[in-house]
Order: C-alpha cells, then structure tokens, then sequence
C-alpha cells in the first residue's frame, strides 16, 4: 500500500519583481558566500534565473546565466533529493532541461548528467512512497530529520534534510575529552548541553552491561552527510542511541544496539532518559520531511 500524498509544493512568492537584477545578483553571491546547505544555494540560482527571463535581453541573460553555471551544475548533480517534495523535483528538473536548450550553454552534457541522476533518484523515492521497495535505503546507524529555515525570500517554508551519526570511543585514563565533526560554526548552547546530556544518559545505560567502564573517554562525534551547521537539541535521542551503541561494541559488552535501518529518530533527552516532547508544528514539517524520504519508523515522544 502505499503512502499517499501531503500537500506542500514550497510556495513561492516573487519579490524579485520589484529589485533590480543587479541587486538581485548581489543577494546570490552573497548566499553562494553562505554557510547555508547547497540545496539551498541550488533553488537560489534557480530562482535568479527566473529573474533574468524577467528582466534581461539575450546578451545580459548568456551574461547572468554563464556566471553561476558552474555552481548551480555542482549543486546539482550532488543534490539529495530525500525530504523533497517530488512535484519540487520533478519542476527542477524540467527547468535544468530548459536551461540545458539555452544556444549558449556550453556545459549541456554536464546538465543532462544531473537530470539524468536526480531522475533515477525521483524514480526510487516515488517507489518507495507508493509502498515498493526502496533500491536504496538510509544508513544502519541512528538518523535524525532537519528542518533548515529558508533564507530565500522566494520560498516561505523550511527545508528538510535527514542525516546520520557516526560516533567512535576510546578510553582515556586522564580527562573525557569530546570532538564534533565537523566543528560547529557558532557557539550553541542548546546543542553543546545537548551532546554532554546525551553522554550522560548513554553512560548511565551501558553501566547496566558493561562490568567495568573506563571514567574517561574520548568521544568523536560526525554528522555524516553535514548539508549544514546544526543547532538545537531536536536530535538528542538520535545521539543518545548512536553513543551507547558505541560503548556497547567498543566493551564488548554482551548486549548491542543495532539499529532499524530506514529509522529516523527526533527528540530531545534530558537526565533520566526523559525523551523531550516536540511541539506541533515542528513535529508537521517534520513529519512532511520524513514522508518524501526513505524512512520505513520514525520514532518521535508520545504525546
């Protein structure tokens, strides 16, 4: 049986109307500049190129669309399209033919490459939101769904994302010592209380099966596919799970977590273990996200 629809194209607006092409310009370089996911920066091209039909003749628009070809191929032929709406890539990828029949595009092969990539990627999620199997499948190890406020005054809704983690322990007879990959961009409380919580409770678990636990270790903590920099404590229990199952296997304990593939967890943890609720709008686009992706569970706090 298979899922279904959700409503939810991105919506999008046109401020772009009323600015001009080179202020427009301006607001592009400066979001390519950003630390902002390249799914992001992709639509923001995109959107620019909307612009330029707009607004230019045909030697301003060979001008404009030449300058940002190289990023917006980039971006892409590494696009994920977990978490998209497919009518949202189905769109993209008619607009990357429409560019790829542009007289002065050069790079047409590399174009036909992305569609051809993003189309095979379409063609499995579709497979799997009509209840086939899935040819691909998310990683064995705990996942967690991201919503990614949008910069672009064009799209009014967040972009969701799903990532995994992958963590590595080793003793440490001196002090605990804790690194996160890759290196948060800005100090963020919520999320540094978040990782030391998660620790916590890992720990307090796994002395439950492990006969004599080293009093330090050094943890290495990676975000695997990083599309950006996080913040918030919405994946604690993903981390929570992700650590104990490393201390399990790195003591060879006689328990082990292994992880449902295709499972995707939200929600903070405090001390106790106590999994935090999310409120319910949150918990909507999440739920949206977690709907267009190859998610089978997704595990969120009982209301």
């Amino acid at each position: 049986m298979g899922r279904g629809s959700v409503s939810g194209v991105l919506a999008v607006k046109a401020p772009f109307l009323s600015r001009s092409i080179e202020s427009e310009r301006s607001i592009l370089k400066d979001l390519l500049k950003s630390t902002v996911s390249e799914r992001q920066k992709l639509f923001g091209i995109g959107l620019f190129y909307l612009s330029v039909d707009e607004k230019c003749n045909p030697l301003e628009k060979e001008a404009y669309y030449t300058e940002f070809l190289d990023p917006y191929i980039r971006y892409l032929k590494h696009l994920n399209i977990e978490c998209i709406d497919p009518e949202l890539t189905g769109l993209l990828i008619s607009r990357s033919k429409e560019i790829a029949s542009e007289p002065f595009i050069r790079n047409r092969k590399e174009i036909d490459e992305g569609v051809e990539w993003l189309t095979g990627e379409l063609q499995r999620i579709r497979k799997v939101l009509q209840g086939e199997s899935a040819v691909q499948s998310l990683p064995s190890k705990p996942c967690f769904p991201l919503l990614e406020p949008s910069v672009l005054q064009e799209l009014d809704e967040n972009f969701g994302f799903l990532d995994s983690i992958t963590v590595t322990i080793k003793g440490n007879e001196k002090k605990n010592s804790l690194a996160v990959f890759p290196a948060l961009l800005e100090h963020d409380e919520v999320l540094e209380q978040q990782i030391r919580l998660s620790l916590q409770v890992a720990i307090a678990v796994a002395e439950n099966y492990i006969k004599k636990l080293s009093p330090f270790h050094t943890i290495s903590i990676q975000f695997d596919e990083h599309f950006s920099y996080y913040s918030g404590d919405s994946m604690g229990l993903a981390l929570t799970v992700a650590i104990t199952g490393e201390l399990l296997a790195y003591y060879n304990a006689q328990y082990s977590i292994s992880t449902v593939s295709d499972c995707v967890f939200t929600g903070g943890i405090r001390e106790g273990g106590i999994i935090l609720p999310v409120g319910a709008s949150v918990i909507t686009r999440k739920l949206a996200a977690v709907f267009y992706s190859s998610a089978r569970v997704f595990i969120i706090h009982k209301a």
